[in-house]
């Protein structure tokens, strides 16, 4: 590769990471997020009681409809509405469970979008618990519904059957090198 070729692959390299949907924030967006998803129970065992799934391999079923009827807490229903059913959420909605500096952390980290009339929040990936890990995976539709196959490079989701089993037969253990 010449050097003109290496300076366009490492321009295009940035613009692509620069227009990914999550981003890097500072180390209290992150402590935020976390706290928040702690304390709605936005995890692998709590969101699978709520929703009856399975296991996280079902979470790709879930409607708005069954966020609604689920009885479980205005934080946890509002968080699986924005990152497991992939919908719009009213700001007035949204502003009863998040207050500003969370809701901050969140738009900061990408994890939150403002939608086209700034009246409502969407969540421009896909993000659910898996194996201890919260993972951030592309949406396979844009928030208004359409196909979002145009993207050149996709981050499918870790919850498919056959990865959820490969995570079960990881060991939980440390190993030591030889």
């Amino acid at each position: 590769m010449t050097k003109s070729q290496s300076e366009i692959a490492s321009r295009t390299d940035r613009r692509k990471f620069a227009s990914a949907p999550v981003r890097m924030g500072t180390a209290q967006d992150f402590a935020t997020v976390s706290r928040v998803l702690h304390e709605a129970s936005f995890d692998e065992k709590s969101i699978c009681e709520a929703f009856g799934l399975g296991d996280m391999s079902d979470v790709g079923r879930l409607t708005t409809v069954d966020v609604e009827r689920a009885e479980i807490s205005q934080e946890l229903s509002v968080l699986a509405r924005l990152f497991l059913a992939l919908t719009f959420v009213p700001r007035a909605e949204l502003e009863r469970v998040l207050d500003q500096t969370s809701t901050n952390s969140f738009v900061s980290l990408g994890l939150l979008c403002h939608g086209e009339s700034d009246d409502n929040f969407y969540s421009p990936v896909f993000l659910y618990p898996v194996g201890g890990f919260l993972i951030a995976s592309d949406r396979m539709t844009n928030a208004d519904g359409s196909s979002n196959s145009d993207m050149p490079d996709i981050v499918f989701p870790a919850i498919y059957r056959g990865t959820l089993q490969f995570l079960r037969l990881l060991p939980t253990t440390n190993a030591r090198a030889q």
